[in-house]
Parts: structure tokens; C-alpha cells; sequence
């Protein structure tokens, strides 16, 4: 069996629909988030996740299978970054890295089919099949959060820091402007006071005789 648990309607265009897993990791979270079917992941602006498949993937010795993301989540700005194929002899539940590129959340619904898979068959069965450390992955392995935490410097990350750079700048330059003004008026003070003490002089009053 190539998918586990297998929906012959999940077939289309020569590709399979696998559904999002329950477990997800956001970098903005901080933490793994476990969702039941139908309730929703977020990943906001410029922030990265790890998202996995509902089902089991195996790839046998004689075949190679590539992967993507569905279009209608691409075309929100998700992307994957993780790689685009699976190896010969690889078995297990297959784990997206994803970035949102665009400039607003992308919420996705547990089990909802996410995510497409192709099978494509070599001349011959490989000797070299995968043996690596992903090999029977069930979920979002710790490993799989560590490599992928960290700061963040995305494009919208970059320009909330801006913004909030740009509201500092506007303090300070508004305190300085009420200190220039300070001392400036306390250096002027005294030639002040004395230029209207000699232009309120009195002078005398003159009547008119009839």
C-alpha cells in the first residue's frame, strides 16, 4: 500500500490529496499545538511552521514520489521549504517546513487535503533506498522544532521592527524639540524682560484747555 488509510477520491490529476496531520509547530507559538479534525492552524505573516501529513506515505524501491503544496493554500503565500520529493524505501508521515510569504495569516483546517503527492516509477528497483533518521516519522519530531527555531527575519518581521524604530525616533526627535525650546527660552529670558520693561514705560498724559 503506497498511502495509508487510502480514498480513491483522493485522487486527482494523476496526484493523491494527503490531509493535514494533527500536530503543528508555528515558531511564533513557541510551543507544539495538537488540533482534532476540523479545528484550525495558523501561521501568521513571515513566520514558518512544521505541518505533517494525516497519512502514512511509502515509497517503494522502484519508485520516486514528488510533493507540493496544494494551490489554493499556495496562492494565500504559503510555501514549502522543506524539498520536493521523497526518496525510494522512505516510510512514514511526511513533514512540511512552510514559511508564509504573504502579508496575511494562512489558517488551515485539520484533515482538509493540504498537500499532493506523484509517484513516479523507476527502471529498476534502487539498492539505495533511504535509511535516514525520518524513516516510520509519526508527527513533529523535537529535532524537527530545533532545526527550525530561531530568529526570525522575514519581510514582515523586518518591517514591524522599522515601524516601531520609526515611532522612537519621532519620541526622541519630539523630546529634543521641547528641550531646544526650554533652553533657548531661559538663555532669551532676561533680554526679554528688560526689552518690555522699557516699552511699558509710562508717559505723561497732556490736557487741553478750552
Amino acid at each position: 500500500m503506497l498511502i495509508a488509510p487510502f480514498a480513491s477520491d483522493r485522487i486527482k490529476h494523476a496526484a493523491y490529496e494527503l490531509s493535514l496531520g494533527e500536530e503543528a509547530y508555528v515558531t511564533s507559538s513557541g510551543c507544539k499545538i495538537t488540533r482534532r479534525r476540523g479545528e484550525h492552524i495558523t501561521i501568521p505573516p513571515g513566520q514558518f511552521a512544521l505541518l505533517h501529513s494525516a497519512e502514512i506515505v511509502h515509497v517503494p524501491a522502484d519508485a520516486l514520489a514528488f510533493i507540493s503544496i496544494k494551490a489554493r493554500i499556495k496562492l494565500k503565500g504559503l510555501i514549502n521549504v522543506s524539498g520536493f520529493h521523497v526518496d525510494p524505501g522512505f516510510r512514514g508521515q511526511l513533514v512540511f517546513s512552510v514559511h508564509n510569504a504573504g502579508s496575511r495569516p494562512v489558517t488551515i483546517a485539520c484533515g482538509d487535503p493540504c498537500f499532493l503527492i506523484w509517484f513516479g516509477n523507476l527502471t529498476q528497483a534502487t539498492a539505495d533506498t533511504y535509511d535516514g533518521g525520518h524513516r516510520g516519522q509519526s508527527g513533529i519530531s523535537p529535532d524537527a522544532i530545533d532545526r527550525i527555531n530561531g530568529e526570525i527575519a522575514s519581510p514582515a518581521e523586518l518591517s514591524a521592527r522599522l515601524r516601531d524604530v520609526s515611532r522612537a525616533m519621532k519620541a526622541q526627535w519630539a523630546l529634543i524639540g521641547i528641550l531646544f525650546t526650554l533652553v533657548i527660552a531661559s538663555i532669551f529670558q532676561p533680554t526679554i524682560t528688560r526689552w518690555f520693561e522699557r516699552t511699558t514705560v509710562s508717559t505723561p498724559t497732556q490736557t487741553t484747555s478750552k
